[in-house]
């Protein structure tokens, strides 16, 4: 069978095969002014880049690194998260992958018309995210809000960094119609008691105690929250020889944290006053 030939066109930036079957994207506002078959070939279409796209982003999305469930809402082992009725929550390190995936660029101002509708109160915070193509094109945009002393956090700027967050989750999941029809907003703690978590669980809330002390301890490390908490298991590992394959490695890593053994700046681990080799 002879290899097929399509026209390659630029869709805002990007060259794309132009398909025989459907010359150009239709308006479905005026998809009923068309003959059936012709129907079928352009929603056909749809359904297919649709269905193909999303594989794509679930091979690229971990679950409990980019995204996770609720406690109780696990889907069973054997159902794709797509086809699971309680959506999991986006995480910022997702919404990061999907900016980079599709080349966005996320900018962040403030909300003063939230702000405003909101009764103006004092020490609350909302934060726009406004995520553009690489061309310039505005894709859509999300508000998140937090507030000073918010999970015992009363630093202005860890407040904003805060909103961003929410902010810049918000904006992924309003702006790319198929991640918001399979991730809700992030659940930014879990309302469960860590001596009762799963494992999955427990590295969950560790990623978000992670991500917020960064935040809070204004951290140097100039890496994503997910990537600091590689690089210090990594060097923790090396003397501990604990990758948080169990409950148990995960409680003995917590403690190093507690006890100030790993560094909020690098992710490196020291013992003793000895950094790890």
């Amino acid at each position: 069978m002879a290899d097929e030939k399509h026209e390659v066109v630029v869709v805002d930036s990007v060259a794309v095969a132009k398909m025989d079957s459907t010359p150009a994207p239709m308006n479905l506002a005026n998809m009923g002014l068309l003959p059936v078959e012709q129907q079928k070939l352009y929603l056909q279409e749809y359904d297919d880049r649709r269905d193909f796209f999303l594989e794509w982003l679930l091979s690229h999305l971990k679950e409990g690194v980019h995204y996770g469930f609720a406690p109780g809402c696990q889907p069973p082992n054997d159902v794709n998260p797509r086809q699971w009725q309680a959506k999991p929550g986006l995480y910022k390190s997702g919404a990061l992958l999907l900016v980079d995936l599709l080349k966005l660029k996320p900018k962040y101002e403030s909300d003063l018309t939230s702000w405003e509708m909101s009764g103006k109160e004092n020490g609350l915070f909302f934060r726009k995210c406004v995520l553009y193509s690489s061309s310039g094109n505005m894709i859509g945009e999300g508000t998140g809000a937090f507030k000073i002393n918010e999970k015992k956090m009363n630093s202005a700027n860890a407040v904003i960094k805060m909103a961003d967050k929410r902010a810049l989750v918000a904006a992924v999941i309003n702006s790319i119609p198929v991640v918001g029809d399979l991730f809700t907003q992030d659940l930014d703690d879990i309302k469960k008691p860590t001596e009762r978590m799963n494992l999955a669980e427990r590295k969950h809330a560790l990623l978000a105690h992670v991500e917020e002390q960064l935040i809070e301890r204004g951290s140097q490390w100039s890496g994503t929250a997910t990537g600091w908490l590689q690089e210090a298991v990594a060097s923790f590992q090396n003397d501990a020889g604990s990758s948080l394959k169990t409950i148990g490695a995960v409680k003995a890593f917590e403690n190093a944290l507690k006890s100030g053994e790993i560094d909020w700046n690098t992710g490196n681990y020291t013992k003793n006053g000895e950094e790890q080799q």
